[in-house]
């Protein structure tokens, strides 16, 4: 279903600029993997990348198979997160193809805010669908699509009232309300870099998306991780989740067990 509205959205968009029609022109894509249907771990992103001489297909969805293990971008995620690579998902929020995000599709779609909140509403749909119990949005700079504000000190409201887009009203995850926590979340100020939030509904805004159709969110009591998968910004050298690959599994697998554990409801 959420192929076609994507395509639905897609052909109903008409623009004048050749910068956004060059992008379009590629097709979108969509990554997936074959359903897993047990408890569910989602990585998410921006939107896929594109690179001059890949295939494109204007006007259709081409898909990516995330278990693939030819692929070397995946493969690399799959060593990153071990056995529990087979219960992750992965969704991107737009599936526009686009290298760039910030001088590439965020600069391209700046002002195209009805397009992105249509194709943004198709992934909120599939994402609530999904009921994923932890979420890993593993692009910082775009954690506002969420309605979080990026960065938040621990104690501040991290809830954007005023552009929400979509809407997910956030908790602060704490030692101090959760002494339980993952060992691995208490080092390397990692708490502070990738904040970490429970889900507890959807904030009361008009702005939200998708307000008519979801009025309570199935993401509630679910965890969202605000991260990056990488290491190439030297503020997160040596503090992610993958100091060397067994480690990285252990860690992983630490923060995955205790979020199952703290989300063990009939619903989730």
């Amino acid at each position: 279903m959420a192929d076609n509205d994507y395509k639905s959205v897609l052909e109903s968009y008409t623009t004048g600029r050749d910068d956004i029609k060059r992008i379009l022109d590629r097709g979108l894509l969509k990554c997936f993997k074959p359903t897993y249907e047990g408890p569910r771990f989602l990585l998410t992103g921006i939107n896929p990348s594109f690179s001059e001489g890949d295939d494109v297909w204007p006007g259709e969805i081409g898909k990516c198979d995330i278990s693939n293990s030819n692929d070397g971008y995946w493969k690399k995620k799959a060593n990153q997160f071990g056995d529990i690579w087979s219960q992750v998902l992965y969704l991107d929020l737009f599936p526009v193809r686009e290298r760039h995000q910030i001088k590439g599709f965020e600069s391209a779609f700046k002002n195209e805010n009805v397009f992105r909140r249509n194709l943004l509403e198709v992934t909120q749909a599939e994402i609530e669908s999904l009921q994923p119990r932890l979420i890993v949005h593993a692009n910082k700079d775009s954690m506002y699509y969420w309605g979080v504000k990026k960065n938040t000190p621990i104690g501040e409201d991290a809830n954007d009232e005023v552009n929400p887009w979509m809407g997910y009203k956030v908790k602060r995850v704490t030692p101090e309300d959760y002494p339980d926590l993952p060992k691995c979340m208490l080092k390397d100020n990692r708490l502070v870099l990738f904040p970490f939030y429970e889900i507890v509904g959807f904030i009361n805004s008009e702005n939200r998306i998708n307000r008519f159709n979801y009025k309570e969110s199935s993401l509630k009591g679910s965890f969202l991780l605000e991260y990056v998968m990488d290491g190439q910004n030297k503020r997160y050298s040596g503090k992610l989740y993958k100091q060397n690959p067994i480690q990285d599994i252990r860690e992983w697998e630490e923060i995955w067990s205790w979020v199952k554990n703290h989300t063990n409801s009939p619903d989730k």
